[in-house]
């Protein structure tokens, strides 16, 4: 079969320029990274996956103690804990940003991380490059500031250079800028899928398995907390003495017809479960009767969807290993344990060699004046993995 007769697939992100901004827009509605965060939030599945995936990526941190210990910022932060921000927006979104201050003899000052969600591609030159990226604290448009929204224009939107440590360039962007006092410094912005290029999460494929793993999990929650009736309801007749609606010995006792179903509808749910509703009748014609109730379970109806969506969930974060563990499928002990952590983290490798070759980018030109710290002379930036790789498995 050729290509060109199969169905044609839908782009996966659909960018857009947007003239006013002077971007281009990370999908369709410029909320890329904002719309695979809430869907994977809301997996319980994915959102497990994503954090055992975030642990594995940063390991045990930094090999050199002193190096992940050294003050990259006058905020304090850590080589550490830059390394555990970067880390957490590598795993979610498959890239990351880091705004990068120079001095006046452009070395670098300080290493803040910039949230992935924030940064926007600029639209190029026109020589065909991008030299500037767009940061915003919030693209949906939904922050307040002193109760006023903070509004998407080009006033709100900070628009800095694209790392290049090159002095020269440094020094002529700080004297574009009017002066080092007014300059914004720059953004390194790292893409899985290349220079400046928007990055897809690593679960791309799978977004519409966790989405629909959001909606199983309502529906259960629907059918423990709703679907459950009373055990059943005792049918009775009325009181002789019932009250009357005034003074009048001729008039019908008053009745609501609406009692029964919001007393039903309150005894609905896990709580009110197996209960007894006693229901008063008219007819002295009707003898008391006892009403089975029973409602309808309907978790078994979506066992094989749960099962299927769980399972491409997993694969996407190439965790097979654990979910065979957990459905008891290869059995459970320490030894298969370890050897799914051991095989997980050696996945972990390429990804971790990426991580300190940025490192080593960005800490080669920086500088020793005051106010931080020299940096220390162990320069080993290498990622250690969350389990160690060396031992082997004890039998």
């Amino acid at each position: 079969m050729k290509l060109t007769n199969l169905p044609k697939a839908e782009p996966a992100l659909d960018p857009k320029f947007l003239k006013n901004l002077g971007i281009k827009s990370y999908d369709a509605d410029n909320l890329y990274p904002q719309n695979v965060r809430n869907i994977v939030l809301n997996s319980k599945t994915g959102n497990g996956c994503l954090e055992r995936y975030t642990d594995y990526i940063e390991g045990r941190g930094i090999a050199s103690q002193p190096l992940a210990g050294f003050v990259v910022n006058l905020d304090g932060e850590t080589l550490a804990d830059l390394h555990a921000q970067v880390s957490s927006d590598l795993a979610m979104h498959d890239g990351f940003a880091i705004h990068v201050n120079y001095d006046i003899d452009a070395h670098i000052t300080s290493l803040h991380q910039v949230p992935f969600e924030n940064v926007r591609i600029a639209e190029p030159d026109e020589e065909g490059n991008v030299r500037k990226v767009a940061l915003h604290p919030d693209w949906t448009g939904q922050l307040t500031r002193n109760g006023k929204p903070v509004k998407i224009t080009k006033d709100t939107v900070d628009y800095l250079d694209v790392f290049n440590p090159d002095p020269k360039v440094v020094l002529a962007q700080m004297q574009e800028a009017g002066g080092p006092q007014f300059y914004k410094g720059q953004v390194y912005y790292y893409s899985s899928l290349g220079f400046l290029l928007y990055p897809y999460s690593k679960f791309h494929a799978v977004l519409a398995d966790m989405s629909t793993d959001e909606g199983l999990s309502n529906i259960m929650n629907r059918n423990v907390r709703n679907n459950f009736l009373p055990a059943g309801a005792f049918v009775r007749l009325k009181s002789q003495g019932a009250p009357y609606s005034g003074d009048d010995a001729d008039l019908e006792p008053q009745v609501d017809d609406s009692e029964y179903a919001e007393d039903l509808a309150a005894l609905q749910g896990d709580t009110e479960a197996l209960k007894f509703l006693d229901i008063t009748v008219e007819s002295k014609d009707e003898m008391p009767e006892f009403i089975n109730m029973q409602g309808n379970n309907y978790d078994k109806d979506f066992t094989a969807t749960a099962a299927e969506v769980k399972d491409s969930i997993y694969a996407a974060f190439g965790q097979e290993g654990w979910l065979a563990i957990r459905n008891g499928k290869v059995g459970f002990s320490g030894t298969l344990v370890a050897d799914v952590e051991r095989d997980y983290a050696k996945r972990q490798i390429k990804t971790q060699r990426a991580l300190t070759r940025c490192y080593k980018t960005l800490l080669q030109v920086w500088t020793t004046a005051q106010p931080l710290p020299a940096m220390p002379d162990d320069a080993n930036l290498a990622i250690l993995p969350l389990v160690d790789l060396t031992t082997p498995t004890q039998a």
